[in-house]
């Protein structure tokens, strides 16, 4: 699962925005999923992470999605998730 092998700041980051946690994923982190090929770049494998998100839970909308990577919420993901899996990547390093 990308959440085991990302690791802070250098894959992501935690933010504060309108009062909710984000965690912002970086392109390098599907770099190191992407077997250095044009098909399987970081970028197809971007997408490919961003596409599977249920659009139900509302884990991160379209406007926070960019070349340089997205932003997803926090508690929506750990929602989806069914545990605190972001939340407590973020307690045991802040």
């Amino acid at each position: 699962m990308l959440i085991e092998q990302v690791r802070e700041p250098d894959d992501f980051s935690f933010v504060e925005s309108n009062g909710k946690l984000q965690a912002q994923f970086n392109k390098q982190a599907f770099n190191k999923l992407s077997d250095g090929t044009n098909k399987n770049n970081g970028s197809s494998q971007m997408g490919l992470y961003y596409n599977n998100l249920p659009r139900k839970y509302e884990i991160s909308d379209s406007s926070k999605y960019g070349t340089s990577g997205f932003m997803i919420d926090v508690d929506n993901f750990d929602k989806w998730m069914g545990e605190p899996v972001l939340r407590k990547k973020y307690e045991d390093t802040h």
